[in-house]
């Protein structure tokens, strides 16, 4: 949509969300010249007022400012634009892909610092180069998916990453908590500093404790020089600790300190270090039960919790898997050489399955059935057993229509050739031959 003055020469109206002001300066200062009327307002309530009392031909939404009301309210400004051009600012290239990601219908998106011609020709006319509604669950830092989960895990990175703010990270192994974690660094005004990763299951009590605060000359056997620990390692950048309920009792007494008052102390030595660290940390259990338990202290487990991200398993989101797939496929074969289609039972048989390893078990499985694929199209015969046994169970549990429905399918999968249906279906040939004629399909 262009806009243009109407037939009385009244001037567009363009209006812009911002909570703080300081973008609405800037597009007032761009615009006016160019003869637009720009008005400016803090809350998605007034712009929804605005819109409905009607003259708004463009809106720009600049959530660069963390605030939970501002981002759930953009979908309602969406839901109520009547008409308006909507296009959506943001503050770093991550940000924006977090933006296309949870806004797929938005008309544009701005990404600041931004030239004067792009901002008049954002509120003009539609760019070439947009992202289309057919396109969901764009990768944002190599997350994917359009799940409300996943959006939802995607809108608290966002509001989050500006802040300073000590973060939990929590879900089952494998549903991408390293990836998370990447994204709020990638996403704050830290992300030219260090980013630091420990695993701390993989190491004792004794090296994870100089891993982590480093050591002096003489400490103990074998430190035969001064070693700066990991903390020091990421200062004026971000440390993840991965699996942090699995941290030893003595170790868990200088983290805290390590949060508490930004200082860490080498083994061996008299005075701490200042370090200026953000602290993001993970776990696939139950910390408050582990607080229980005695097995985490209370103190290191509100200090670990300002704030808490919960990854939703695969399981609770399967629309996530085609999309999950098809992003699987393309980064291992971009230019479509060898599988980069798959058949439709593939996928409802990928849906079918309760995936316990989440994520990470999907990616070795379509990994593994790329190897075995016949030709460029991976089907269910190329998937393990285990995943094919899920969807068996569900199509022959449900009564004789369904069973007539995954016969026909498995046919279709096996080109016609009963004894690969047969092994499909996890049946043998004299049963698929009775199906066959029972459903008059011989």
């Amino acid at each position: 949509m262009e806009i243009r003055r109407g037939p009385e020469q009244v001037a567009p109206t363009v209006l812009v969300l911002d909570r703080l002001g300081t973008f609405q300066s800037f597009a007032r200062h761009v615009l006016a010249p160019e003869g637009y009327r720009v008005l400016w307002e803090e809350s998605p309530l007034e712009v929804i007022s605005a819109l409905e009392a009607g003259g708004v031909d463009a809106v720009l939404v600049d959530v660069c400012v963390p605030h939970q009301g501002l981002l759930d309210g953009v979908e309602s400004v969406l839901r109520n634009r009547t008409g308006a051009r909507m296009v959506v600012v943001t503050g770093c290239p991550l940000m924006e892909a977090a933006a296309r990601a949870l806004y797929p219908e938005a008309d544009g998106f701005l990404q600041k610092p931004c030239a004067p011609e792009e901002i008049r020709s954002q509120v003009a006319s539609r760019p070439a180069t947009l992202a289309s509604p057919e396109e969901p669950g764009l990768p944002f830092h190599r997350i994917v998916g359009s799940s409300p989960g996943i959006r939802r895990v995607i809108t608290q990175i966002q509001e989050v990453a500006p802040t300073e703010s000590t973060i939990l990270i929590s879900g089952e192994t494998g549903t991408g908590k390293e990836l998370v974690a990447g994204a709020i660094h990638a996403c704050s005004h830290r992300r030219d500093r260090p980013y630091v990763v420990v695993d701390t299951v993989a190491l004792s009590e004794t090296l994870l404790e100089s891993e982590l605060f480093g050591h002096t000359k003489g400490a103990f056997t074998g430190a035969v020089v001064d070693k700066p620990g990991l903390f020091e390692a990421a200062d004026g950048g971000t440390i993840f600790l991965d699996e942090v309920g699995e941290i030893p009792p003595a170790v868990q007494v200088r983290l805290l300190r390590a949060i508490q008052e930004r200082e860490v102390r080498r083994l061996g030595a008299v005075q701490p270090n200042n370090v200026d660290v953000r602290i993001i940390a993970a776990t696939q259990w139950d910390l408050e039960e582990a607080v229980r338990s005695g097995r985490l202290r209370a103190d290191l487990y509100y200090r670990l919790t300002v704030y808490t991200i919960e990854i939703p398993p695969l399981r609770e989101r399967p629309e996530d898997i085609s999309l999950l797939m098809e992003h699987a496929l393309t980064v291992a074969d971009p230019q479509g050489e060898r599988t980069s289609r798959y058949t439709d039972l593939a996928m409802r048989t990928l849906e079918c399955y309760d995936w316990p390893g989440n994520v990470r078990e999907l990616l070795a499985v379509l990994e593994r059935a790329r190897i075995s694929a016949r030709g460029n199209q991976l089907a269910a015969t190329d998937l393990p057993e285990r995943v094919r046994g899920a969807w068996r169970e569900e199509m022959l549990s449900v009564g004789e229509l369904t069973k007539s429905a995954a016969t026909i399918q498995a046919l279709k999968e096996a080109g016609g050739h009963r004894g690969r249906a047969a092994e499909l279906l996890g049946v043998s040939r004299t049963t698929l031959w009775r199906w066959l004629g029972q459903y008059g399909l011989r």
